[in-house]
């Protein structure tokens, strides 16, 4: 009989995970608070606003040659504006008492696609 109220189970959840698109789930069990800082920072980084993005950085990564990468990267956006921006991909890892959270934004132009990763921690 147990057998039968676990398969009942998993056949439930799988009916529900089938009513949502990815999407949806990703929408779902992304960290809000964390999602909005890295659209802000991928705003601030198309719109060449350097200066908000390294008062940002863990002061580890600050090197002399950090505005000169972060304006490689601000240049490998499109000029155009994005037809859309999509959470493509969403992880999130705590260890030692930091949590890292990798955030994937999927960018569509009119005559390009873009994927961008956001890495964030926050220390505990």
């Amino acid at each position: 009989m147990r057998f039968y109220q676990k398969l009942l189970l998993v056949f439930g959840v799988l009916a529900l995970l089938a009513g949502c698109n990815q999407q949806t789930m990703l929408e779902k069990f992304a960290p809000k608070e964390e999602s909005a800082i890295a659209q802000r920072a991928l705003s601030e980084l198309i719109a060449k606003n350097f200066s908000a993005l390294d008062s940002q950085l863990d002061p580890s990564l600050k090197t002399p040659d950090t505005r000169d990468t972060l304006e490689k990267m601000a240049n490998a956006f499109p000029s155009a504006q994005p037809k859309s921006i999509s959470l493509v991909g969403t992880q999130t890892n705590t260890r030692n008492g930091v949590t890292t959270y990798n955030l994937t934004y999927e960018y569509e132009y009119p005559n390009a696609w873009m994927l961008t990763n956001v890495m964030l921690q926050r220390k505990e």
